[in-house]
């Protein structure tokens, strides 16, 4: 079957057309036959990791919004603003105050897949509190751009970007995993007793994340029965 000027679409042609992004990156001029050459390979572009983490201290990741007090973190070791999680679990809950509300629970749904199944009720987050910046000089990213360090450990002075960090969750302090190690079960802030196996990393990799979930059953509200009620 032809198309306009009697051409006859072929397989190349549709596979060339496949991808959007693939077409972008070819930089030959050839669209029937012949060699695709090595500029024609798509390459996903590299995340700046230093950005990638000050979105994650400075950004709620459920809304997409930035941080701003009060500030809870799931189990999981992700920060979110406490009223986007409150709407969150009213949407779950099938409480609806507009129709916006109505957009915004199904596009979180939507992107988010299910990666907030962990969040059922408000015993799913602890809140945090986030100490002040000190102004520390951020190491430069790829973009070569240089930002204040987002938060920086109140005990070590250490920045959020060059060292992991972990929250307390009785009392919600968060400090460098270097701190903690050296605080014997007793918080460095309020002294206020925890269990160091029970520390949260915050933004952790995928290690962190995986030893997160492996104790999801022990956190608070977790020893519940029977399967969730879906809206």
């Amino acid at each position: 079957m032809g198309l306009d000027g009697g051409t006859v679409i072929s397989r190349s042609d549709v596979l060339r057309g496949a991808s959007w992004e693939l077409s972008q990156a070819d930089g030959t001029r050839s669209t029937r036959g012949g060699a695709v050459s090595k500029a024609g390979t798509f390459k996903k572009p590299k995340l700046d990791k230093v950005a990638v983490r000050v979105v994650g201290w400075t950004t709620c990741a459920l809304s997409g919004e930035p941080l701003q007090a009060p500030i809870v973190a799931d189990w999981l070791g992700s920060l979110y603003n406490k009223a986007a999680v409150l709407g969150f679990l009213l949407a779950r809950a099938g409480h609806f105050e507009t129709e916006g509300d109505v957009h915004r629970y199904s596009n979180q749904l939507r992107t988010g897949l299910s990666q907030w199944d962990h969040l059922d009720c408000v015993r799913d987050v602890f809140e945090v509190r986030l100490p002040g910046t000190q102004g520390d000089a951020m190491p430069r990213g790829e973009g070569g751009a240089a930002e204040a360090a987002p938060l920086s450990c109140p005990i070590t002075s250490a920045s959020c970007l060059q060292q992991p960090f972990s929250a307390i969750p009785g009392c919600g302090h968060i400090f460098s995993n270097k701190a903690i190690s050296h605080m014997a079960g007793v918080c460095g802030l309020c002294s206020q007793p925890f269990d160091l196996d029970l520390v949260v990393g915050l933004l952790g990799d995928e290690v962190e994340k995986e030893r997160l979930r492996r104790l999801l059953p022990l956190r608070p509200g977790r020893r519940r029965s029977g399967k969730r009620k879906r809206s």
